[in-house]
């Protein structure tokens, strides 16, 4: 079977070498390392990645912007945001940017290694870390949640795409938009990863 291909972006050699010697023995996947942003545009641009893993201080272009980016040029290609950064604003702007996952380097290695598999099946990860660094952004409001849109809430959080939610609870996609859309204004998240993050967070999803 051909291995996943895994690009790591990190200016920081002994680290990402350590990694992508990890990643490949641990997750049997094919990890290359580069150090610079601009860089990793151009091989994304010629070759296949599966996972892109971005640190998020870099030279030349940052973590963050770098993300934008990928989002932009490569649509829905994952992206594992690995980072000593843990304050809420970096974090919170990943989420927004779409973000698949996001863990600290201060995690335990068998959290990248989640990450990483998660990651590639396109499924969010966040290590317990980020996690309650989130919890204390998001506050829970269950008095302004309808049955109608906990039930929503709970399958974007499982992955559910909107068709499969509409065939789930029976209603049309449009529906099952405008839910989504009212409770991203009543939680004060901006995408639907932010959905799935309060879900967790709060309980209404555990995996």
């Amino acid at each position: 079977m051909k291995k996943k291909r895994v690009l790591l972006v990190d200016d920081h050699p002994i680290f990402a070498k350590s990694v992508s010697y990890f990643l490949t023995r641990q997750c049997q996947v094919d990890a290359k390392w580069i150090s610079t942003p601009k860089v990793a545009l151009d091989i994304l641009r010629n070759e296949t990645i599966d996972l892109v893993i971005l640190d998020i201080e870099m030279p030349e272009l940052d973590g963050v912007s770098l993300l934008k980016l990928i989002r932009e040029k490569h649509g829905k290609l994952p992206v594992l945001m690995v980072t000593m950064q843990e304050e809420p604003q970096y974090v919170l702007r990943c989420i927004e940017y779409g973000v698949t996952g996001y863990i600290l380097k201060t995690a335990d290695p068998l959290d990248l290694i989640r990450a990483v598999e998660s990651t590639l099946e396109n499924k969010s990860y966040y290590c317990r870390g980020v996690l309650s660094i989130l919890a204390t952004q998001y506050q829970k409001k269950e008095e302004m949640i309808s049955e109608r849109q906990e039930q929503v809430l709970k399958l974007t959080a499982a992955e559910f795409t909107i068709k499969e939610i509409a065939d789930h609870l029976n209603i049309s996609t449009h529906t099952v938009i405008t839910h989504r859309k009212n409770l991203m204004q009543k939680l004060s998240v901006k995408s639907q990863v932010g959905l799935a993050v309060f879900a967790v967070i709060n309980g209404y999803y555990v995996g």
